[in-house]
């Protein structure tokens, strides 16, 4: 986290990171937010970070629909 927080420094407050399950998981993706830089070591609902990695996995395709 004291890592992280340096990044406050060049104007970086914070990373997403995300990860894909297999197919057949419970869940499609994971999200964890870390923002120690604004004294958050992890936000679990971090809307503008999911969005982003909605957006990210949309354009990319990462996912199958579901039908």
């Amino acid at each position: 986290m004291g890592k992280l927080a340096a990044l406050n420094l060049i104007g970086i407050t914070g990373v997403n990171v995300f990860g894909l399950y297999p197919a057949g998981a419970d869940a499609d993706v994971e999200v964890r937010s870390f923002v120690p830089g604004d004294g958050i070591p992890e936000d679990p609902v971090c809307g503008s970070g999911n969005g982003c990695v909605a957006a990210l996995v949309r354009r990319d395709g990462l996912l199958r629909v579901r039908s």
